[in-house]
């Protein structure tokens, strides 16, 4: 492994340009055969990532080297799908369980640093009461709009009439801003803790809310909020995986 930062980014790049080129060649490697060290390159650049602490986005690089080397969009699409799946296999070497290191690699698979990180966090908290509480929630409302089919618009306030809607909405135009915040800072330990206060405000509402009812427009407003919460969850990934 290199020793300095410098040694880091040269052995970064070189690993980046030694997977592309393999697959602009057609040298990508197949079944438990890696003769041109494809597989291993992008092992070692997982590996510099980690160890130098370098948090890289391997989109914008392999993005760039597949400019440079002309790949086709199917090609560099080729290369990303195979960078993630080396990432989760690793991860997983490291003692990470299957789910969440799907769900790692799903919301940071581009920066193997964050992967890392993120791991650490949603491992220690996953079997907390608030952790649970969150899973349940987000699975509860992405159960709901799977069933739906009908457009839905924007939500509109002034149709919010319920007690617990109005609630539930408030906490979600209250927690938004935070919740960006910790997503563009990388915080996995707010972002949780920052969902999980959503879970007493969407029990609430499903216990005393009908989210299907007979007048369209207060369907499709409730339709709407839900999606709100639903885009929240999603920063976090797909937490539906966790209860596989």
């Amino acid at each position: 492994m290199p020793k300095d930062s410098i040694g880091a980014i040269l052995g970064i790049c070189d690993r980046v340009d030694t997977i592309t080129g393999g697959f602009k060649a057609g040298l990508q490697p197949t079944g438990s055969q890696d003769p041109y060290g494809i597989r291993r390159a992008s092992r070692t650049l997982n590996e510099i990532l980690w160890g130098s602490g370098i948090d890289a986005d391997l989109v914008h690089l392999v993005t760039e080297s597949a400019r440079q080397r002309e790949l086709s969009e199917e090609e560099s699409s080729l290369v990303m799908e195979f960078i993630f799946q080396r990432l989760h296999n690793q991860l997983r070497e490291k003692g990470f369980s299957h789910e969440l290191t799907t769900l790692a690699v799903s919301v940071a698979g581009s920066r193997p640093m964050q992967a890392m990180r993120m791991l650490d966090v949603f491992s220690k908290i996953q079997d907390s009461e608030w952790f649970l509480g969150l899973v349940v929630s987000a699975v509860r409302v992405k159960n709901i709009l799977q069933k739906v089919q009908e457009n839905n618009g924007n939500l509109d306030s002034e149709l919010l009439t319920e007690k617990e809607e109005k609630e539930l909405f408030e906490i979600v135009e209250a927690l938004s801003p935070d919740v960006g915040k910790a997503v563009e800072e990388s915080d996995w330990d707010s972002l949780a803790r920052l969902l999980a206060r959503l879970e007493p405000f969407i029990t609430a509402f499903f216990d005393h809310v009908l989210v299907m009812d007979k007048d369209e427009n207060v369907r499709r407003n409730r339709i709407a909020l839900l999606e709100k919460c639903n885009d929240l969850f999603r920063t976090a990934g797909d937490l539906g995986v966790l209860k596989s």
